[in-house]
């Protein structure tokens, strides 16, 4: 999957490290490249905009971040940020960032708080980050709260879990929100078995990682898709289904377009008839 960081390996408890983080702030990257293509009817779903439709457009969002609009100093600053029209400046994009974090917009509170947590164009300052995106999640932000669940739970596996009880109450709260990242963290907490109280001598709780995963994958979560067909074709997690697996796996490439990895694989392991009826289902 193109914007996807979890891919069909590497999603085993005892050494799996993906970077969810990474994945994290691709997806808000998606959001923003996705409203910048909405703006030409031309482009197709499959298709990235051109340098002159995204300098057209940055231009259009420059007039409006002008004029004060918080969504348009933003989306200038991701500009700025990723040279989309524009070339990178870090100074120019921080300070346009800054701009709609005065006027209390929350989606610009949670993109200087998560860069503040991963010193992502900013110097990091984990307690600094940790007190922006919780202003953001007070404001309804999920994305913060996810980002503030995966901190808590150190579901990016570069510190040691802070609060896992505090960790999953946000994500619960993202869940709630219909936020399908929430609801991928939780099964990925329940998988590695980092769940407040988890025995880690005991099996893992592949109910809970099934439920999670299940939900935010039927809200079109297409890494939900892709680590759900891993569960259910690892041997490690006890939770082998060929055909599961495959559904997921064809299902990722309906919505995309693009073929995941292990599709070739899963089809190998099912019959002509079971593979259409798969198929089948998936369409429906």
């Amino acid at each position: 999957v193109k914007y996807g960081a979890i891919t069909s390996q590497g999603l085993g408890r005892a050494n799996a490290r993906p970077c969810l983080r990474r994945y994290i702030f691709r997806e808000v990257m998606k959001r923003i490249l996705t409203i910048f293509a909405l703006c030409f009817a031309a482009l197709s779903q499959a298709q990235e905009p051109t340098e002159d439709q995204l300098r057209a457009t940055t231009q259009f969002y420059m007039e409006a971040a002008k004029e004060g609009d918080p969504n348009a100093q933003l989306m200038t600053s991701q500009a700025y940020w990723n040279g989309w029209g524009v070339s990178r400046h870090e100074d120019i994009a921080i300070r346009w960032l800054r701009k709609a974090v005065a006027q209390d917009y929350p989606p610009a509170i949670f993109d200087l708080g998560y860069r503040t947590l991963y010193g992502v164009g900013v110097t990091r300052n984990i307690e600094e980050a940790v007190s922006i995106l919780d202003r953001a999640s007070s404001m309804g932000n999920t994305q913060a709260k996810v980002v503030l669940g995966s901190y808590y739970l150190n579901l990016t596996f570069d510190h040691e879990v802070v609060d896992a009880r505090r960790g999953e109450r946000y994500l619960l709260d993202a869940a709630e929100s219909g936020d399908s990242n929430g609801m991928l963290q939780l099964g990925m907490m329940y998988l590695y078995g980092l769940e407040p109280g988890a025995d880690l001598d005991a099996d893992i709780q592949k109910g809970k990682v099934q439920y999670w995963l299940t939900r935010a994958a039927d809200a079109l979560n297409l890494n939900a898709m892709l680590a759900l067909a891993e569960f259910h074709s690892n041997p490690f997690h006890q939770a082998l289904d060929s055909e599961r697996a495959y559904f997921w796996l064809y299902t990722a490439k309906q919505l995309t377009g693009n073929i995941p990895e292990g599709l070739a694989r899963a089809e190998l392991n099912l019959s002509a008839s079971t593979r259409s009826k798969v198929r089948d289902e998936a369409a429906e």
